[in-house]
């Protein structure tokens, strides 16, 4: 057990992301429940309107904190590519067979437990009766967005920092870990499910050289998880 603590530059990236990734995920989960900016949002719009503005300013945050903030530290003080990132313009042939598969397990699945019990009570996230169709657009958007940013969190900037003194698989299990961890919040069902996920998204990313296929695969299990537990809903209705 005993050994030297004499630092090692070659650990700066390894520790910087393991340690950011923590923080960040930190100040977003406080952040996010801010009873300040829920109180000034209820002030300034309807209940209809804070229901939607409350949710889209907890994916933006998201997208700043976890997509836009360990993406400049990366490029900043580590010096790290677009490429070593996982932001490379790469689709190779194989993303299809990820994404299929996937798609074809991940939509029966939600439009199975869409009428539980436990999945109403959470989604979806905007709780109204009555949702206008541009507005369930918009909601797909904010997903889009705040999934591009922890996508690139986890897949992006953890991976590829892990990635500089760990062999694949170790920097997959400190991935799924965290990424495990990261979904308490929800509950210990997602915590648990996220390990599966997790570990998908670590070998397509690894295996296309990109996060793409990660943030397809994700988007995919959120909008279909959304459109499902909407239709579901037994209060809730599209306007026509």
């Amino acid at each position: 057990m005993q050994t030297s603590l004499s630092w090692q530059s070659v650990e700066l990236a390894a520790v910087l992301g393991v340690g950011l990734t923590t923080l960040l995920f930190l100040i977003y989960q406080l952040t996010s429940e801010s009873g300040v900016v829920r109180a000034a949002m209820q002030r300034s719009y309807t209940p209809e309107k804070t229901a939607f503005q409350w949710v889209r300013y907890q994916k933006i945050l998201g997208f700043v904190l976890m997509g836009l903030l360990p993406w400049w530290v990366a490029k900043t003080y580590l010096g790290m590519s677009n490429e070593e990132l996982g932001l490379a313009p790469l689709w190779p042939p194989v993303s299809y067979y990820w994404v299929l598969g996937c798609a074809a397990l991940i939509i029966p699945l939600n439009l199975y437990n869409a009428r539980r019990p436990d999945n109403l009570a959470m989604y979806p996230q905007i709780r109204l009766k009555v949702w206008p169709r541009r507005l369930v657009y918009a909601h797909i958007a904010d997903w889009s967005l705040y999934l591009l940013g922890y996508e690139f969190l986890f897949r992006g900037f953890l991976l590829a920092t892990c990635l500089t003194t760990m062999g694949p698989w170790t920097a997959i299990v400190v991935n799924i870990a965290m990424y495990s961890l990261s979904h308490l919040p929800k509950g210990m069902k997602e915590a648990i499910g996220a390990i599966p996920l997790g570990i998908v998204v670590c070998v397509a990313t690894l295996q296309t050289g990109a996060i793409w296929v990660a943030f397809v695969i994700h988007l995919i299990l959120a909008v279909s998880n959304f459109l499902s537990s909407l239709a579901a809903h037994p209060d809730m209705r599209v306007e026509k």
